[in-house]
């Protein structure tokens, strides 16, 4: 028998990388003024510093929110009559 892990731990992961996802942006943009370092890039006057931050978030959310359901997808516990295993 396979049984799925409760789609709770999906919410549980996503809180967890998420909330690992803003320290790593608050301590980088403490680093470093990346407003500054756009600005002297070359595409800087084909996209503003906003929208590219924005887009760079957007993709950002769109790789962790990817990550956690991918990996609830492919965990399950298979129970035989000798053994459990889990698998991922």
């Amino acid at each position: 028998m396979t049984i799925k892990r409760s789609p709770v731990v999906i919410l549980k992961n996503l809180i967890f990388l998420e909330a690992l996802a803003a320290i790593a942006f608050f301590i980088a943009k403490m680093l470093a003024d990346y407003g500054e370092i756009y600005e002297r890039l070359e595409f800087f006057n084909v996209v503003s510093y906003n929208i590219a931050q924005t887009l760079f978030l957007f993709f950002g959310e769109a790789v962790i929110i990817g990550y956690v359901f991918f990996r609830w997808h492919v965990e399950h516990v298979t129970i035989s009559q000798d053994k459990i295993s889990y698998q991922r």
